[in-house]
């Protein structure tokens, strides 16, 4: 069966993000669909240098052809700062970042190295519609760093009951046969056995905040 569309409706190194890049404030409304984005620069996310301000904030149109057929958005996303995400201006992910954000709030920690974090969007809870849609990004500068690190990809879930895709925090359980990781792994050739004890679990915490 398909689990997923090979419609990509964005993807790392390829599409061209509105973005603004600016020591001045942007415009409250700046995430919500109806933002009129046209004085944002359009660039390649390997364009964007170095931070202006605190916080960065990417825009992106998604096209969807059907809300019937297409449930889930997946997402990966790349970053060593902090990243918020929203979805036809509706929160749906936060990395990195404390909860009581604002503008000139840099991220928790500082990545050494660019990191890649995934999380989904249940498309029937963010007012997805098949004409204009919108994801949205802030990034918010690491502490002691400049420059802009972001990139996505975007894959469509096209199932009834769609695959949803998060990148984890930590897993914890008692597993043999495999690794505790590995039964995450959404691979249906992947099997282990948790211990039949009272009491044997496997718990995870994904990275997404919100």
């Amino acid at each position: 069966s398909t689990m997923f569309s090979s419609l990509l409706p964005f993807q790392i190194e390829y599409d061209e993000w509105k973005v603004w890049n600016k020591e001045e404030a942007v415009s409250g409304d700046w995430k919500s669909v109806e933002f009129d984005d046209a004085a944002w620069e359009t660039k390649k996310a390997a364009e964007f240098g170095n931070h202006m301000g605190t916080t960065a904030y990417v825009r992106h149109e998604v096209n969807i052809p059907s809300v019937d057929e297409y449930h889930v958005l997946n997402v990966r996303v790349k970053y060593s700062g902090g990243v918020v995400a929203y979805f036809n201006g509706v929160k749906v992910a936060r990395f990195n970042l404390r909860e009581d954000f604002d503008a000139s709030t840099q991220s928790l920690e500082a990545k050494n190295e660019a990191v890649f974090s995934m999380f989904h969007v249940i498309l029937n809870t963010v007012g997805a519609t098949t004409d204009k849609n919108v994801i949205a990004f802030e990034i918010h500068r690491a502490p002691e760093q400049s420059e802009l690190v972001f990139d996505a990809t975007g894959v469509f879930g096209v199932n009834d009951c769609s695959i949803v895709v998060d990148s984890f925090a930590s897993v914890e359980g008692e597993v043999s046969g495999c690794s505790k990781e590995e039964l995450l792994d959404l691979k249906p050739t992947t099997f282990g056995n948790i211990p039949n004890a009272e009491n044997a679990f496997l718990a995870w915490v994904v990275e997404n905040l919100e």
